[in-house]
């Protein structure tokens, strides 16, 4: 015999306003109810009743505590939803939303794993004028950088690249963060850095904007060949060209933030 959830607190109710020092259901022919029987054992199970002898009953303190949790239907129609989202959707399930109302569903089905290596704050606070770099860090990408660091300030953001960071012991979670808080991540794909790549996939899975540059067509992985980007060359006059379309890109995205 299945258990239904407002059965139970239909019982509970009963017995709490009638208020005896004990509950007398007695299991015998005459008085058996078996659904009610059924119920009453799973209460007792649960630790919310206890029965001192056959069919007498009396609440528990915990018995009490959940009593005074869902006198209010708003309340128990919450529980009974949370109990429902949760592993196995049980009568203790329910139990323990109320009796701990701040205790989190926890669904080993759809609830998705974080991540491992670095850590994500669970309240995103994207700084509207931050634009962070992610490019090689070689010293033939110095111009490059500079370019990007005077476009971006020509548009009213700062520039960040995380070799310029130092606040966590680990440099991928300086990248996390700094990826995090941009409103604009600038990806160079120039030279086909495995570390750009992995940046790129922390960006686009964390929702930010991201802009792509590329000194060479090749160098544009196969998986994000459909996304637009601004191809460039390393020498004065390419340079010109990138801060013009860099800065045109910055300035559609600030337009429609």
């Amino acid at each position: 015999m299945t258990c239904d959830f407002d059965y139970f607190r239909e019982l509970l109710i009963k017995y709490g306003t009638d208020n005896p020092a004990l509950i007398l259901e007695p299991r015998t022919l005459d008085g058996f109810d078996e659904r009610k029987h059924h119920h009453l054992d799973l209460l007792c199970d649960s630790g919310l009743l206890l029965e001192i002898n056959s069919g007498v009953y009396r609440f528990t303190i915990k018995g009490h505590d959940f009593l005074s949790k869902i006198k209010e239907k708003a309340d128990w129609e919450i529980f009974k939803k949370k109990a429902n989202q949760a592993d196995s959707g049980s009568f203790l399930s329910l139990i323990e939303f109320a009796v701990e109302p701040n205790k989190q569903v926890h669904n080993p089905i759809n609830h998705r794993v974080g991540p491992k290596v670095f850590s994500i704050a669970e309240n995103e606070k994207i700084d509207s004028t931050l634009a962070s770099v992610m490019m090689p860090f070689d010293t033939e990408f110095n111009n490059v950088y500079e370019v990007i660091e005077g476009t971006t300030l020509q548009v009213g953001l700062k520039c960040r690249r995380a070799d310029e960071i130092w606040k966590n012991p680990t440099i991928i979670q300086d990248i996390v963060d700094l990826i995090d808080k941009s409103f604009v991540v600038i990806c160079d794909c120039t030279g086909k850095n495995a570390n750009v790549f992995y940046e790129i996939g922390i960006a686009h899975t964390l929702g930010r904007e991201v802009v792509l540059i590329s000194q060479n067509k090749s160098d544009v992985p196969f998986d994000i060949q459909h996304l637009r980007y601004i191809e460039y060359s390393n020498n004065e006059l390419g340079r010109d060209k990138l801060k013009i379309k860099l800065r045109d890109r910055i300035r559609e995205l600030k337009k429609n933030y």
